[in-house]
């Protein structure tokens, strides 16, 4: 699917900052239950997909920060 891949590359390029604004953007769509079925599945989509983008920086934000916590302890020792 060719949107697919464009918002997989779109969202690939963003911020975590950026992702998490996306996310409340789309939140605040599907709370307002104001879109039609198919708007929905779209953007829920979107948001499983910034989900993981989002999941994936913290756990690379998480391993730079073990690693600089070990070269610390290990300089302390």
């Amino acid at each position: 699917m060719k949107n697919n891949r464009e918002l997989i590359s779109k969202i690939k390029d963003m911020s975590f900052e950026q992702a998490i604004l996306r996310l409340e953007e789309i939140n605040e769509m599907l709370s307002s239950q104001k879109i039609n079925l198919e708007s929905m599945m779209v953007n829920y989509e979107e948001a499983q997909l910034l989900k993981d983008h989002c999941q994936k920086r913290l756990d690379e934000a998480k391993m730079k920060i073990d690693i600089i916590n070990k070269k610390t302890n290990k300089s302390n020792s």
